[in-house]
């Protein structure tokens, strides 16, 4: 069973898949991949429950993404936006600092 592990790392089962294909370990996820799935899974929650409610469910989802370390001031910041494009140039800025 993979359950929580992933959460916040989707590419999960690609790595599961690819590994028993061939017995090695792909290679981690680029950081611009993760940009990517990141902004898109914020698309799809803002377009499944809408602005206010996608809004509010993408704080619980985005922090998944990020290590403990990462994810308590980013959390905290993250939780305070109220419009769909601050979360996703919040998200955009976060990538760029890395």
């Amino acid at each position: 069973m993979i359950g929580r592990g992933a959460q916040g790392q989707p590419w999960i089962f690609r790595e599961i898949q690819h590994y028993l294909e061939t017995g090695t370990k792909l290679a981690p996820i680029l950081l611009e991949e993760k940009r990517v799935i990141m902004l898109e899974h914020l698309a799809k929650l803002y377009a499944l429950y809408g602005d206010y409610k996608g809004l509010r469910i993408a704080r619980k989802h985005i922090g998944w993404y990020l290590n403990q370390t990462e994810q308590r001031q980013f959390r905290a910041d993250f939780n305070q936006l109220e419009t769909v494009a601050e979360q996703c140039s919040m998200v955009e800025r976060y990538f760029d600092e890395l």
